[in-house]
Parts: structure tokens; sequence; C-alpha cells
């Protein structure tokens, strides 16, 4: 498959020991009406991709390759240049440069397409996170470790997901998508079903589509894209792409004529779904975390995010200046 990636490195430093950290950046945002990585959400206009980058860091984690649109590229790559320390390695990858069978598709095929992209640039475990989520410290540091294998686990070589109580990830009165996760006594990952779901005045959670009840209590474990992969995903990402592309001809895939909420994308719980029902696939542990994962969905979100971070802020959880 011909990926169509643009190298590009900041520096020359490299940690072959340490996991890497995929962002991904390349999403339309469509709801949110603007660059939504580059939200100013910190005390001093701190972005949220600058809080992946300085969490991504303080964890462990080595490269950091980040996943972008060609119509955001130069203003993301400005900003990280601007505002992250140039120890820390940093590849872009253009997610929609010649991806598709169509020339005219200049939108990004969704996660799970975003992820292969990467491929050139992994040489081993590596973990996946969004950049217009901030998950907290703790989280990238389970990922870390499990992806070092320092916490021992009885199966090294499975996938990982780092899984959040669905009452950590909603803020909003607002409907919010949320893939519900279904979860093994042995913490391994069974199902996942993704759900709009919306909190209600009274704190109660409603869920519609997908499977599950209707009434939700805030503690089920949901995904948010907080992954850890090894090598092995790669393949099953080609095989799901390829089987993306005979569903979707490229006439369909084409955009120049039509609008953009009607475009066709492959997602990674799409993908994880299909793996769950083939016992010959790598398994996929999950790894529960009590940090919130705060994120911007509606534009109405960034003021009441804003003030979560100043609050984080004034408990410690982060400093007031962010890179130190």
């Amino acid at each position: 498959m011909k990926t169509g990636h643009t190298p590009e490195s900041s520096n020359n430093i490299t940690r072959p020991q340490a996991p890497s950290l995929v962002i991904l950046a390349a999403g339309l945002a469509r709801r949110y009406g603007g660059i939504k990585p580059l939200a100013p959400v910190g005390c001093n206009g701190d972005a949220i991709i600058d809080f992946a980058g300085r969490n991504a860091s303080i964890a462990g984690f080595g490269k950091i390759v980040v996943i972008v649109r060609r119509a955001i590229y130069s203003t993301i790559k400005y900003h990280i240049r601007r505002c992250w320390p140039s120890s820390l390695e940093v590849a872009y990858v253009l997610q929609d440069a010649d991806s598709t069978l169509s020339p005219n598709q200049s939108i990004p095929l969704g996660t799970a397409h975003a992820v292969l992209m990467a491929q050139p640039y992994i040489e081993g475990p590596f973990g996946v996170v969004n950049a217009d989520d901030i998950y907290g410290t703790e989280s990238y540091q389970l990922l870390h470790a499990a992806l070092s294998n320092q916490n021992n686990l009885s199966d090294e070589s499975c996938h990982v997901l780092v899984g959040f109580h669905l009452s950590n990830t909603v803020i909003t009165d607002k409907p919010v998508k949320r893939a519900v996760c279904s979860v093994t006594p042995a913490n391994y990952l069974s199902g996942i079903s993704e759900r709009t779901v919306l909190r209600s005045k009274n704190g109660e959670f409603l869920a519609s589509g997908g499977e599950g009840p209707e009434h939700l209590d805030g503690n089920e474990i949901v995904s948010v894209n907080m992954w850890g992969f090894q090598l092995s995903i790669f393949p099953v990402l080609e095989r799901a792409m390829k089987l993306f592309y005979t569903q979707n001809p490229s006439s369909e895939l084409d955009q120049s004529n039509g609008p953009v909420s009607d475009y066709a994308e492959l997602l990674l719980p799409d993908v994880v779904s299909s793996m769950l029902k083939d016992e010959s696939e790598t398994p996929i542990r999950v790894l529960e975390s009590r940090d919130m994962c705060i994120g911007v969905t509606h534009p109405d979100d960034l003021e009441l995010v804003k003030r979560r971070m100043r609050e984080l802020v004034a408990e410690g959880v982060y400093p007031e200046v962010l890179w130190r």
C-alpha cells in the first residue's frame, strides 16, 4: 500500500529503547469548527496538544509521531517547534497525502488509517492518543509502563487499552460519543460499543445507539482512544484498509462533489471490534485509569475546559508554567 508519508524530524536525538507515541491530530473538528489540538486551555494559553507532549515526555516516551492533514500541517508544526522543548524528537506524517485511491480525496480516512500511516516511523511497541484530549499524567505512565512491560504483565505481547470511567470523561451536558467497553474478569477487552452519551442535569447518564442499557451509572469503562499496540497491529490495519477500499470505491471517497459530513472513514474501535471476534488475534489488556479525560467537542466547551485546567493547576496536578 502506498503510504504517501512525509517524514520530518525536529532533531537527531533517538531513544530506541523507549516506546514511541502517535498523536492523532488530523481530525476535521466539524463540531468545534477550528484546529482543536491548538485550542488554548492552559493558564498561559497552552494548547491541548501541549499537554500530550508534556505528559508523554514525563512518562518516558521517546519519539513522538504527529499525524496531521495537509491543511493544518504548517500551523501544527510551527506551534510545536515554538512551544515544545527541542530535546523532544518529533516526526510529522501527512495522513491525506496520496492516501486513497482517489486523487481528489483530501479528507483523512479515520483513526485506523492514521495509525497505519505511522508505520514507517515505528520500530517497537507504541502508544496512540488523540491530540484533542487531555488524558492525565498517570494515564501516560500506565501506558508507558505496560509497553515497557514494567508492570510484569502475564502476556507482555498483548495490546493495551487505557480505559477511563465514563463519569471522568464527560464535563458538559451536551451529547458526546463514547466507546463503552466490556471487560473480562482477567481484565481483557471482550467488546466495545460506540454510543452517544448525555449527562442530564441530575447527574444521570443516558446512552443511545450501539448495544447496552439506556441508563448508565458513570462507572462504566470507556475508550477515548488511548491505546498501546505491538507491531502485530499493522497487518491487521492493512487488511482492514483493503476491505475498506473494497467496500468504498474511489468514486465514493472523492469529496470534490459531496458534503464533508458524508465521507467514509475507518475508525480504530471498528477494527478492534473485528479483532475481538478472532481468537487468533493479539489480545487487548485493559488498564483502568482514575484520571479525568478532558476534551473539547463543542465550541461552548472551551471555557469549561479552561476552568477545569485552572482547577487542576490549583490542585497541583499541573504546573502553572507547563514547560519548565
